[in-house]
Protein backbone atom coordinates (compact mmCIF):
# COMPACT_ATOMS: atom_id res chain seq x y z
CA UNK A 1 0.00 0.00 0.00
CA UNK A 2 3.02 2.49 1.10
CA UNK A 3 4.33 1.84 -2.86
CA UNK A 4 0.83 1.79 -4.56
CA UNK A 5 1.00 5.93 -5.26
CA UNK A 6 4.65 6.10 -5.88
CA UNK A 7 5.49 2.90 -8.20
CA UNK A 8 5.51 4.99 -11.47
CA UNK A 9 8.52 6.92 -9.99
CA UNK A 10 10.63 3.23 -9.77
CA UNK A 11 9.83 2.51 -13.17
CA UNK A 12 10.87 5.95 -14.17
CA UNK A 13 13.97 5.91 -12.31
CA UNK A 14 15.24 2.74 -13.67
CA UNK A 15 14.01 3.65 -17.47
CA UNK A 16 15.83 6.65 -17.65
CA UNK A 17 18.97 4.88 -15.57
CA UNK A 18 18.90 1.86 -18.56
CA UNK A 19 18.85 4.70 -21.35
CA UNK A 20 21.62 6.21 -19.64
CA UNK A 21 23.60 3.24 -19.27
CA UNK A 22 22.98 3.07 -23.20
CA UNK A 23 24.57 6.22 -23.95
CA UNK A 24 21.77 8.78 -23.56
CA UNK A 25 22.30 11.73 -22.42
CA UNK A 26 22.60 13.48 -18.79
CA UNK A 27 21.05 16.66 -18.79
CA UNK A 28 17.89 15.83 -21.21
CA UNK A 29 17.93 12.79 -20.50
CA UNK A 30 15.45 10.38 -22.29
CA UNK A 31 12.01 8.97 -19.92
CA UNK A 32 10.22 6.67 -22.86
CA UNK A 33 6.73 6.40 -20.46
CA UNK A 34 4.55 9.36 -22.13
CA UNK A 35 6.15 9.27 -25.66
CA UNK A 36 7.56 11.67 -27.85
CA UNK A 37 9.15 14.08 -26.99
CA UNK A 38 11.05 11.91 -24.65
CA UNK A 39 12.53 13.88 -22.28
CA UNK A 40 10.42 14.06 -18.74
CA UNK A 41 12.73 15.89 -16.60
CA UNK A 42 11.76 15.71 -13.02
CA UNK A 43 14.96 15.44 -10.88
CA UNK A 44 18.79 16.30 -11.23
CA UNK A 45 19.59 12.36 -12.14
CA UNK A 46 22.33 11.58 -10.57
CA UNK A 47 21.26 9.04 -8.84
CA UNK A 48 20.47 7.30 -12.25
CA UNK A 49 24.08 8.08 -13.66
CA UNK A 50 25.76 6.58 -10.88
CA UNK A 51 23.32 3.42 -11.21
CA UNK A 52 24.20 3.25 -14.90
CA UNK A 53 28.07 3.55 -14.68
CA UNK A 54 28.25 0.90 -12.12
CA UNK A 55 25.60 -1.65 -14.11
CA UNK A 56 27.49 -0.95 -17.55
CA UNK A 57 29.54 -3.90 -17.08
CA UNK A 58 26.48 -6.18 -16.14
CA UNK A 59 23.40 -4.67 -17.97
CA UNK A 60 21.18 -7.06 -17.37
CA UNK A 61 21.97 -6.46 -13.32
CA UNK A 62 20.21 -3.01 -13.73
CA UNK A 63 17.70 -3.38 -11.16
CA UNK A 64 20.16 -5.36 -8.55
CA UNK A 65 22.66 -1.88 -9.05
CA UNK A 66 20.24 0.11 -8.33
CA UNK A 67 18.85 -1.31 -5.21
CA UNK A 68 22.30 -1.84 -3.84
CA UNK A 69 23.34 1.57 -4.57
CA UNK A 70 20.20 2.93 -3.15
CA UNK A 71 21.18 0.85 0.00
CA UNK A 72 24.72 1.92 0.00
CA UNK A 73 23.60 5.70 0.14
CA UNK A 74 21.36 5.18 3.12
CA UNK A 75 24.44 3.43 5.00
CA UNK A 76 26.48 6.39 4.35
CA UNK A 77 23.81 8.52 5.00
CA UNK A 78 24.13 7.02 8.99
CA UNK A 79 27.60 7.40 8.91
CA UNK A 80 26.72 11.03 8.02
CA UNK A 81 24.27 11.15 10.41
CA UNK A 82 26.71 10.23 13.26
CA UNK A 83 28.93 13.04 12.49
CA UNK A 84 25.65 15.50 12.66
CA UNK A 85 25.26 14.14 15.64
CA UNK A 86 28.57 15.30 17.21
CA UNK A 87 27.82 18.78 15.43
CA UNK A 88 24.72 19.30 17.20
CA UNK A 89 26.23 18.44 20.72
CA UNK A 90 24.96 14.95 21.26
CA UNK A 91 26.91 12.68 23.63
CA UNK A 92 28.88 9.67 21.45
CA UNK A 93 27.13 7.54 24.43
CA UNK A 94 23.93 8.68 23.22
CA UNK A 95 24.65 8.47 19.57
CA UNK A 96 24.15 4.73 19.14
CA UNK A 97 20.71 5.33 20.17
CA UNK A 98 19.61 7.72 17.57
CA UNK A 99 21.32 5.85 15.10
CA UNK A 100 19.16 2.66 15.72
CA UNK A 101 16.38 4.46 15.50
CA UNK A 102 16.95 5.40 11.55
CA UNK A 103 18.07 1.95 11.12
CA UNK A 104 14.56 0.26 12.48
CA UNK A 105 12.23 2.68 10.81
CA UNK A 106 10.22 1.18 8.70
CA UNK A 107 9.99 4.28 6.50
CA UNK A 108 14.07 4.30 6.11
CA UNK A 109 14.21 0.85 5.72
CA UNK A 110 11.38 0.72 3.33
CA UNK A 111 12.80 4.02 0.69
CA UNK A 112 16.19 2.79 1.16
CA UNK A 113 15.91 -0.54 -0.96
CA UNK A 114 13.57 0.72 -3.37
CA UNK A 115 15.32 1.30 -6.78
CA UNK A 116 14.91 5.41 -6.59
CA UNK A 117 16.82 8.43 -5.85
CA UNK A 118 15.19 9.11 -1.86
CA UNK A 119 18.12 7.27 -0.18
CA UNK A 120 20.62 9.71 -2.24
CA UNK A 121 18.62 12.95 -1.35
CA UNK A 122 18.81 12.12 1.70
CA UNK A 123 23.00 11.71 2.06
CA UNK A 124 23.60 14.93 0.57
CA UNK A 125 21.19 16.70 2.86
CA UNK A 126 23.03 15.01 5.79
CA UNK A 127 26.22 15.86 4.53
CA UNK A 128 24.93 19.14 3.11
CA UNK A 129 23.90 19.93 7.02
CA UNK A 130 27.93 19.12 8.08
CA UNK A 131 29.07 21.30 5.48
CA UNK A 132 27.40 24.49 6.50
CA UNK A 133 27.73 23.83 9.79
CA UNK A 134 31.58 23.10 10.04
CA UNK A 135 31.65 26.00 7.32
CA UNK A 136 30.30 28.45 9.91
CA UNK A 137 30.67 27.05 13.22
CA UNK A 138 33.01 29.80 14.98
CA UNK A 139 36.35 29.16 15.13
CA UNK A 140 37.04 26.99 12.35
CA UNK A 141 40.35 28.22 10.51
CA UNK A 142 39.53 30.37 7.27
CA UNK A 143 40.60 27.98 4.98
CA UNK A 144 39.18 25.00 6.00
CA UNK A 145 35.53 26.83 6.63
CA UNK A 146 36.03 27.96 3.03
CA UNK A 147 37.00 24.45 1.73
CA UNK A 148 33.62 22.92 3.97
CA UNK A 149 31.66 26.53 2.58
CA UNK A 150 32.31 25.04 -1.22
CA UNK A 151 31.20 21.78 -0.22
CA UNK A 152 28.01 23.51 0.85
CA UNK A 153 27.67 25.50 -1.79
CA UNK A 154 28.35 22.77 -4.36
CA UNK A 155 25.48 20.09 -2.49
CA UNK A 156 22.84 23.42 -2.56
CA UNK A 157 23.62 23.93 -6.12
CA UNK A 158 22.91 19.85 -6.59
CA UNK A 159 19.95 19.97 -4.48
CA UNK A 160 18.44 22.85 -6.05
CA UNK A 161 18.39 20.86 -9.33
CA UNK A 162 17.16 17.86 -7.96
CA UNK A 163 14.13 18.76 -5.94
CA UNK A 164 14.01 22.72 -6.90
CA UNK A 165 12.07 25.24 -4.86
CA UNK A 166 12.51 23.31 -1.80
CA UNK A 167 16.35 22.67 -1.76
CA UNK A 168 16.77 26.39 -3.13
CA UNK A 169 15.05 27.80 -0.19
CA UNK A 170 17.23 25.61 2.11
CA UNK A 171 20.45 26.78 0.78
CA UNK A 172 19.28 30.70 1.06
CA UNK A 173 18.03 30.14 4.58
CA UNK A 174 21.41 29.05 5.41
CA UNK A 175 23.15 31.18 3.76
CA UNK A 176 25.02 29.73 1.06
Amino acid sequence: AMLAPHAWRQSHTALTAREMSRGGPFWRYIAPILGPPWPNPIEMPLYQWIVAVLARSRPDALHETGRAVSVAFFLGTLIAYWFALDAIAVRPRHRPVFVALALTSPLYLFWSRTFMIESTELFFAVTYFLAVHRGTTPGARARQGAGWGACGRARGWVGGRDKGPPSAAGGACAGV
